[in-house]
């Protein structure tokens, strides 16, 4: 529940005031650009370890803050935040209460870090908080600058991301941030004129243009298309409401109606020569996406409704596409699939996740954002937040923002400033501080800064246990890399009771198990990997187990379904022939041998190679084909 405070006066405050600003200032900055090696996936868990201990500073101040300064809150609250604790109230209930099954999240445990920080920025003056948006912004100058050195050096940008398209869209959305900040400028001088001692001409005009310039050096490398049309959308929308383009609509309208058509065909025409330009320049990208959508679509029609759970996509995908490949033996997709964990497209992984129930309150959300009533000089700034949540919406019809930690931070900050700026407020208490000796303080000042000192404590603990987990979990991933098997397991055992239910911490754990010459507990933790992650690794990694525990029969099932997960793959089709063919079944052997030796290859190797020459002797053993399809 968001608290706001009246402003006392004193040098305590200012100071601790400034100081939860400093650190906000920070997070904003720095988080964007971390990515420290020590932890597992560091592109992304680094990024939330850094998130959670800021956060837990900036609670601490407050909780003293709140008690030294003598503040009893204000409590106000929006539809926009009932809505989001709505929505949130019904995610964790899905997640842990309806499905049947979900695994580790740091997805759920950003959502957590997100909602205090909407709590923080609910609690921050307007004033202040618009010195958040030139940190934004000067994440996005490191980030490109940091992103330029890199392509003239490795000819690959990354900037701390996983991939080019997470770096992209990031970008994209503080490009569009910079954009609104350059056009509105002259607007948001005004509003921060109490913040005499910054320097305005700095930060809310000069470094937006420079943002504007490195994001448009480095974009065009990283050739994310949505990324593209991100801007396009988002730029569209701040110059129309910032040159107020109504008025040459309305004169538009007063022209002949043919030239209106003529005009109307023009744009519909370019428009659609863009599309399918976007479409065709990299069109096994796009169908690839078409697979995904097709088989995320079979998983809302058998969960319609309440989804798979929050963050429960990767847990049930796999399935879904070996199931699609099943019915669909010789699919045009099939050169196209692989091990996939987001549906590359927001809308319809939240619709598959979260089912009708959810998407009608993301409706509700949506109304309260419409609904927001607002200050007429504040309207450039609803501008400015709209501007960019249209760059996140258009960017995640085709990508995973909500996955992007940074993008959270950013749009999470533009929804809770709507939420500031929107006067339909519901006050349930009133402002008092305790002024002189022998006022008696209210006690409710005492319980909110005891709860934000036992929230930061909580946050702490939280970020240590993130932090620790991931760390040994590297550390065992870089012992099984070096083919140090027995000594990997104990850093696994150490990261076990907190990563258990995760799919690939527990396929990673089972393989050094296998490796190690475990093979029964092996088995034991692939089947659990299976339970959360299922990948086309995983099965294969679990019929090899099986296989060494003479399990034949289940081996055969788990190669199977690695083969119908990724059906372009070689490796899987590879070892059921030679399952078939140790176990003494030549004609299946020779079948399967066969069906690989005319598989389309989609990339050549020396590894292809090879087990096609073995392909070739095991075919010439067996016997001719048997009229029956293998799936």
């Amino acid at each position: 529940m968001p608290v706001s405070f009246t402003k006392p006066s004193g040098l305590l405050y200012l100071t601790l005031q400034n100081g939860e600003l400093a650190v906000l200032f920070l997070l904003f900055t720095i988080v964007p650009c971390i990515n420290i090696g020590a932890f597992a996936n560091a592109p992304i868990i680094s990024k939330s370890i850094v998130f959670i201990y800021g956060l837990s500073i900036i609670f601490l101040l407050s909780s003293v803050n709140l008690v030294l300064n003598r503040i009893r809150p204000l409590t106000r609250i929006s539809n926009i935040d009932l809505a989001l604790l709505t929505i949130i109230g019904y995610s964790f209930l899905n997640r842990y209460y309806l499905q049947s099954r979900h695994g580790f999240s740091l997805v759920f445990i950003d959502m957590f870090s997100l909602i205090a920080l909407y709590v923080i920025i609910r609690n921050t003056r307007i004033n202040q908080l618009l010195l958040l948006l030139p940190a934004i912004i000067l994440s996005g100058i490191v980030l490109a600058g940091y992103g330029c050195i890199e392509l003239l050096t490795s000819k690959k940008a990354l900037a701390g991301f996983s991939n080019p398209g997470p770096y992209a869209g990031y970008l994209a959305i503080i490009g569009c941030v910079a954009l609104g900040m350059y056009v509105f400028k002259n607007q948001l001088q005004a509003v921060t004129i109490p913040l005499a001692c910054y320097p305005k001409m700095l930060l809310f005009k000069t470094l937006p243009i420079i943002g504007i310039i490195f994001i448009a050096i480095v974009l065009p490398a990283l050739r994310s298309r949505s990324a593209f049309l991100a801007i396009i959308a988002a730029a569209g929308y701040l110059l129309f409401c910032r040159y107020q383009l109504k008025i040459y609509g309305t004169k538009l309208m007063r022209i002949g109606l043919p030239l209106r058509l003529l005009l109307f065909s023009t744009i519909t025409a370019v428009t659609l020569i863009a599309l399918y330009t976007v479409y065709s320049s990299r069109i096994e990208s796009s169908n690839g996406r078409m697979l995904i959508w097709k088989v995320t679509g079979n998983i809302i029609k058998d969960n319609l409704a309440f989804g798979v759970g929050t963050d429960g996509f990767k847990t049930y995908y796999m399935d879904a596409q070996a199931a699609y490949f099943n019915k669909h033996h010789h699919s045009p997709y099939v050169l196209l699939a692989d091990n996939t964990y987001y549906a590359f497209n927001e809308s319809l992984q939240f619709v598959a996740e979260n089912g009708i129930v959810g998407v009608s309150l993301f409706a509700l959300f949506i109304i309260a954002l419409f609904r927001v009533k607002f200050n007429a000089r504040f309207v450039f700034l609803i501008q400015l937040a709209v501007g960019a949540l249209i760059a996140f919406l258009v960017f995640g019809m085709f990508a995973y923002p909500t996955q992007i930690l940074p993008i959270k931070m950013v749009i999470v900050t533009l929804i809770a400033l709507i939420a500031n700026l929107d006067d339909r407020k519901v006050n349930f208490a009133t402002s008092q501080i305790a002024t002189g000796p022998g006022k008696q303080v209210p006690a409710i000042r005492y319980v909110a800064g005891l709860a934000l000192f036992a929230g930061s404590v909580m946050i702490i603990y939280q970020g240590n246990i993130l932090s620790s987990a991931s760390f040994n979990w590297q550390n065992a991933l870089n012992l099984y890399e070096h083919g140090n098997y027995k000594a990997s397991l104990k850093s696994f055992d150490l990261a076990r009771p907190y990563l258990q239910r995760d799919g690939d911490f527990m396929m990673n754990y089972g393989k050094a198990l296998a490796f190690a010459g475990d093979n029964k507990k092996a088995m034991i933790v692939l089947i659990e990997a299976r339970r959360y992650t299922n990948t086309e690794i995983t099965e294969t990694a679990l019929g090899d187990v099986f296989k060494s525990l003479k399990r034949y029969q289940q081996a055969e099932t788990a190669y199977i379904a690695a083969t119908n997960m990724v059906p372009n793959r070689f490796y899987p089709l590879y070892l059921l022939a030679k399952l078939y063919n140790d176990t003494g079944n030549k004609d299946k052997a020779g079948e399967t041998a066969r069906l690989l030796l005319v598989k389309d290859v989609k990339i050549y190797s020396a590894a292809i190679a090879q087990m096609m020459d073995e392909m070739k002797k095991i075919a010439a053993e067996g016997k001719e084909p048997l009229n029956t399809a293998f799936n």
